[in-house]
């Protein structure tokens, strides 16, 4: 009887065993589908932000501000749009745009008090933005100027090195695609992507 009872202790004894094995077993594939899922969840968060900031991007690239003198009055008969008044003030000196390749166009804040009121204009294209940077020269000395859109992190970055080029501590800046460029005294071409890359011409 005693062999009989040690041995049905014992087969409890491996049943007991097996069972807390299943358990870990079955917890451990319960934590990894958990992971997998929060990382999938992860993923997924990831994957729509840098869609957001994909999207954001291409939205500035294909933004210029035009600022000047003679922009967009309040003044001015309320049925003479923002856009009428921006398209005749830039046609008038041969910066061609049509009404069809602009998406929006409305004023930026209050005009500065020096007069100059800026005005936003989001293009139809990266074709026609690259188009009216290229005709903004015709601008000079018209008290009308067209810049691209830039975030207000290269927005600074861009007034320091104008302000370089002002101090003849650079030759040359400009923007294009959204990025800085400097020519330095010696020739050299960079783009500047913090502000801390100009420290070396202060």
């Amino acid at each position: 009887m005693a062999t009989r009872a040690n041995a049905a202790n014992a087969a409890n004894a491996d049943l007991l065993e097996i069972k807390d094995a299943l358990s870990s077993i079955t917890k451990d594939i319960s934590d990894l589908n958990k992971t997998r899922k929060d990382d999938s969840i992860t993923i997924k968060e990831l994957l729509e932000t840098i869609g957001s900031m994909e999207r954001i991007m291409k939205e500035k690239d294909e933004k210029i501000v035009v600022k000047g003198d003679s922009a967009p009055s309040t003044d001015r008969d309320r049925h003479d749009s923002v856009e009428t008044q921006v398209l005749e003030a830039l046609n008038d000196r041969g910066v061609y745009l049509k009404s069809e390749e602009i998406e929006f166009c409305h004023t930026l804040g209050k005009p500065s008090e020096s007069g100059f009121q800026r005005v936003i204009i989001k293009l139809v294209s990266r074709k026609t933005k690259a188009r009216m940077m290229i005709n903004a020269k015709k601008l000079k000395g018209t008290g009308i100027y067209i810049n691209e859109h830039l975030t207000k992190r290269n927005a600074d970055i861009a007034r320091t090195a104008r302000d370089l080029r002002k101090r003849n501590k650079i030759e040359a800046t400009w923007t294009r695609d959204c990025k800085i460029f400097i020519k330095t005294n010696e020739g050299k071409v960079s783009i500047m992507k913090d502000s801390e890359d100009l420290s070396i011409f202060l």
